[in-house]
């Protein structure tokens, strides 16, 4: 239970941040021409991308169908992980809270 607690808790600050990362995503592209600067963006991007795939495969593995659901439809629109639905992924943080017990009774 605490595991599944720390996750949604990981997962709330990861797409809390998905603004900022939207900006840092469209700094990204305005600075492929030099170099420096975009390989240092890409390092932080590469950062935050990672956060958010481990969110959503361990978020596979703790919680149950609601939130396997919640993130199929997430997965259905064609954007960044960052750069979801906000009622998508309140949808997505309401089932992992549903779930809190899921298994456990």
């Amino acid at each position: 239970m605490q595991q599944r607690i720390k996750l949604i808790d990981r997962v709330a600050k990861i797409y809390g941040k998905a603004g900022g990362v939207q900006d840092i995503w469209n700094v990204y592209r305005k600075a492929l021409n030099d170099k420096n600067k975009s390989i240092e963006l890409s390092k932080v991007l590469a950062e935050y991308n990672s956060e958010f795939n481990a969110v959503i495969h361990l978020s596979n593995i703790y919680f149950g169908p609601k939130t396997k659901e919640a993130l199929t439809n997430m997965a259905k629109l064609n954007s960044p992980l960052w750069n979801k639905d906000k009622d998508l992924v309140s949808k997505y943080l309401d089932a992992m809270s549903f779930e809190l017990q899921y298994g456990i009774k």
